[in-house]
């Protein structure tokens, strides 16, 4: 499915950039932001049939089961996950497009204030604590 959205992205390569220098997309955050989601689902979308399944027919149960249950335990569980999975990628994302665009400009674990520093820490320690995986389930790699 990754190699589909290469071969996809290489056919329509010319026209894009064509696209992008045109409007100056380039300079544009929100455009660079909007690629970066997109990106991001693409991939998140094709580890459903290469990540947690085992056959084509199961991912597409999963894609299935993504988009018309919304009852019981499983849901609730599913919006909470889907909530703070939604937090962590907004912080990877703004993060990365910090680290990428803004180099020095600011920052929260190397600033000069001691309370900036602290809330930054103790932010992570939380979002840790709410989101890490603590009962010592298998890694995901020991199976293969």
């Amino acid at each position: 499915m990754q190699g589909i959205f290469l071969s996809i992205e290489a056919l329509t390569n010319k026209k894009r950039k064509a696209f992008i220098r045109k409007y100056n997309l380039k300079q544009r955050g929100w455009y660079l932001f909007i690629c970066s989601v997109f990106t991001y689902f693409l991939f998140a979308f094709s580890e459903i049939f290469g990540g947690a399944s085992e056959s084509v027919t199961t991912g597409f149960l999963t894609i299935k089961k993504i988009f018309t249950e919304f009852k019981g335990e499983i849901w609730y569980e599913s919006v909470s996950m889907i909530l703070l999975s939604s937090i962590s990628i907004f912080i990877l994302f703004f993060v990365e497009f910090k680290a990428e665009y803004y180099k020095g400009e600011f920052s929260f674990f190397d600033n000069k204030s001691f309370v900036i520093r602290f809330l930054s820490y103790a932010f992570m320690i939380i979002l840790i604590l709410l989101i890490g995986v603590l009962d010592g389930g298998q890694f995901i790699y020991f199976q293969f």
